[in-house]
């Protein structure tokens, strides 16, 4: 498992020229069918959606967090 997380994370870092446009997209895309929730017309193809969303997510969170990558900044702390 720990060779795909570093796998998706070189890729998330190194390929793609537009990061900050990503993190904003899926923000947005977790708030717009987060709110789907609450309407019965697409609570379930929202939820769907949702969870795959999430999923495709977690590795670079994990990332993040075994790195501790800050937030904000998106750099890597000092290692002692």
């Amino acid at each position: 498992m720990k060779p795909v997380i570093i796998l998706v994370s070189v890729f998330m870092l190194s390929v793609l020229l537009f990061r900050w446009f990503v993190v904003y997209l899926t923000g947005i895309l977790e708030y717009l069918f987060g709110i789907s929730l609450f309407l019965i017309q697409t609570s379930y193809p929202g939820s769907v959606v949702l969870i795959l969303l999430l999923l495709l997510l977690l590795p670079a969170n994990i990332c993040a967090a075994v790195n501790r990558i800050h937030p904000e900044k998106a750099d890597y702390p000092e290692r002692e």
